[in-house]
Parts: structure tokens; C-alpha cells; sequence
């Protein structure tokens, strides 16, 4: 992977400053799910070929854990939880590459 120059950054965090400037000015707030998860919980979501599909590791405390796959579904469900929307939000071309999600305090 190529790395992101000084001048694209630049660029990349004006425009995400002024999304969340107009998010925040309806009253949403930011949100920063964990992006390490319990295996056992990720092989529920998926099931046992997710070991085969992610990173997972042993931690110092001898627990299994991995790297979430499914950032944004998490946070888009809260959002969707606290203003009351049940439709289902679910894109393939959902931009992930925000440092952070934003959740709706309505």
C-alpha cells in the first residue's frame, strides 16, 4: 500500500472537519467502536472459518481476540437504535475509512 502524501491528508481532513461540522450541527456525536473483539464473539457473528479470514492472536492474559471486520454496522445499529430507524443500513460501498463514527444524541 502506498502511503497517503502531505498534501492529500491535507485535503482529506478539511473535508472530513466540515462533515462532522455539519453533523454535530444535528446534534450528532462522535462515536469510536473498539477494533479488537473477543473470537469468541466474532465466531458467533460468523462462525469457526472467521479464524481463517481475520487477524486473531493470543493477548498477554491468554484470551483470544481478533480484529473487527464489521466497524461500521455497529455504530450505524446505535445510530439507528437512539432515533428510533430499523431500516436496515447495510451498503457494499459504505466508506470505512473514517477515524470515527458519528452517533445521533436525538
Amino acid at each position: 500500500m502506498k502511503d497517503i502524501e502531505p498534501e492529500e491528508m491535507i485535503k482529506r481532513i478539511w473535508l472530513a472537519d466540515k462533515i462532522r461540522q455539519v453533523l454535530w450541527s444535528y446534534g450528532f456525536q462522535l462515536l469510536e467502536p473498539s477494533p479488537v473483539e473477543n473470537l469468541e464473539t466474532l465466531e458467533a457473528k460468523s462462525g469457526p472459518g472467521v479464524r481463517e479470514e481475520i487477524y486473531w492472536f493470543k493477548d498477554k492474559a491468554a484470551r483470544n481476540l481478533g480484529l473487527r471486520f464489521d466497524l461500521p454496522n455497529p455504530s450505524r445499529s446505535v445510530a439507528s437504535e437512539e432515533s428510533g430507524d430499523t431500516t436496515s443500513h447495510n451498503t457494499p460501498d459504505t466508506d470505512t475509512t473514517h477515524s470515527g463514527t458519528l452517533k445521533s444524541m436525538e
